[in-house]
């Protein structure tokens, strides 16, 4: 399996569903996540529900889910 490092607050972006960085963070780690390229905005949130069981069995430090 590969290993992937990712900033602690582009993680929490997608976890927390808050911005903690640039917006083109957002799209950059949703496109390596779900291994789509070309992600539109309207697309983001469908992506990240889509995403997010999978952040939650990787993810498990509370921290990173407490908004």
């Amino acid at each position: 399996m590969e290993t992937l490092t990712v900033d602690c607050q582009r993680l929490r972006n997608l976890t927390t569903g808050r911005l903690h960085t640039q917006m083109s963070d957002i799209y950059e780690d949703l496109e390596i996540f779900s291994g789509f390229k070309g992600l539109f905005s309207h697309q983001l949130p469908a992506v990240m529900r889509a995403v997010r069981p999978w952040l939650k069995g990787v993810v498990e430090d509370e921290r990173f889910w407490d908004g």
